[in-house]
């Protein structure tokens, strides 16, 4: 059920006296304040702010029957029953903050900053917590997000075909102190047909969007930042429409290897997965590789030729790449040759480029 506005429990004189602090600053406070979500359990889990402990002053039921008399029968009913709802239990809230927070100063929010957040600021500064909450709420967090998302750091990508070791590299350059955003690690997934290999579940499109804020928080404003090709999606994780497009226009930087090499890489790190998820991986792509292709790979697997049965993947995802890259008209695309080259070699390459082995297309 979509969230419906529940009008203020409180009169707003009572607790428009707790301090109103904007989502820009909520980076900088929450390393000295307990961040709190006071919406259900189901809108927490769907997504909220990195390092927010929830303390719902609705449970996910209750906000669906305040949510159904403020339609039918207006504010005041709607009131009446959330009284009703948290009356006989304010006690618990206190203890449960406390439990939380232990003796830090308390931030909270709700969707949009009102009621929920404001009245459960109203009773825990009466109870005697510090306490300040954000204007707007998770609402006005997501639009400083998509904000930062869109225009912090500047963005350098790291592209290349299918076994390129764009993911190691990026591991390296990250080691060696740049600044890195990790997609696929943020997703949980390897972003191909092959990619879940693991039983980690994905995180909502709308979170990924928040763990995405969290990494580049870290991001001094005018940072260069490495970040990995990706197509919109990850797995079953959209990319933000924001960040796509910078994606699309950044520079992208291409190591080039041989096919052969490649496949030898995807056997490594494919090598201990089941065969079944190897299976049904050629499977999701059996219609653009090709009934014929699909059974020499599966044949290859079994008779444990991984690097065989990745050269025949290979045939779908070069296609692919080339299709893809072919549509990048306004991004600079550097290609270099890397054979044989390890992942922290090219990553010293990439911040120390040789012109002499550099090729612009």
């Amino acid at each position: 059920m979509s969230a419906t506005p529940v009008q203020d429990l409180l009169p707003k004189r009572v607790y428009l006296c707790t301090m109103q602090v904007p989502a820009s600053d909520i980076a900088a406070l929450r390393q000295t304040h307990t961040l709190i979500d006071v919406r259900t359990p189901a809108e927490y889990a769907k997504g909220h702010i990195p390092g927010a402990l929830n303390l719902p002053l609705f449970s996910n039921a209750e906000r669906a029957r305040v949510g159904t008399v403020y339609k039918r029968e207006g504010h005041e009913s709607a009131v009446s029953l959330g009284l009703k709802i948290v009356g006989h239990r304010l006690h618990i809230y206190p203890e449960h903050a406390k439990e939380l927070a232990g003796n830090r100063p308390l931030l909270l929010y709700c969707w949009r900053g009102g009621m929920r957040s404001g009245s459960l600021a109203w009773l825990l500064k009466t109870a005697g917590f510090s306490v300040k909450v954000i204007t707007g709420g998770y609402k006005s967090f997501r639009t400083e997000a998509t904000d930062t998302i869109a225009t912090r750091g500047v963005l350098k990508v790291i592209g290349g075909t299918t076994g390129s070791m764009k993911t190691d590299i990026l591991h390296a350059l990250k080691a060696a102190g740049e600044h890195t955003i990790d997609l696929e690690h943020l997703a949980h997934h390897k972003g191909s047909a092959f990619g879940k290999t693991d039983d980690i579940r994905q995180p909502t499109t709308e979170h990924f969007l928040n763990l995405l804020w969290d990494g580049w928080c870290a991001i001094p404003p005018n940072s260069p930042v490495w970040i990995e090709d990706e197509s919109r999606t990850i797995g079953s994780v959209w990319l933000p429409e924001a960040l796509y497009r910078r994606m699309r226009s950044a520079p992208v930087f291409i190591p080039e290897k041989p096919a052969e090499e490649r496949a030898a890489y995807l056997a490594e790190v494919y090598g201990d997965q089941a065969i079944e998820r190897l299976e049904a991986g050629f499977r999701k792509i059996g219609d653009r590789l090709g009934g014929q292709h699909v059974k020499a790979a599966l044949e290859a697997l079994h008779s444990g030729q991984l690097a065989e049965a990745a050269l025949i993947a290979l045939r779908y995802y070069d296609k692919a790449y080339a299709f893809g890259m072919d549509k990048r008209a306004h991004a600079q695309i550097v290609r270099f040759d890397a054979s044989r080259l390890k992942p922290d070699e090219i990553a010293r390459l990439l911040i120390h480029p040789n012109p002499k082995n550099h090729g612009t297309h």
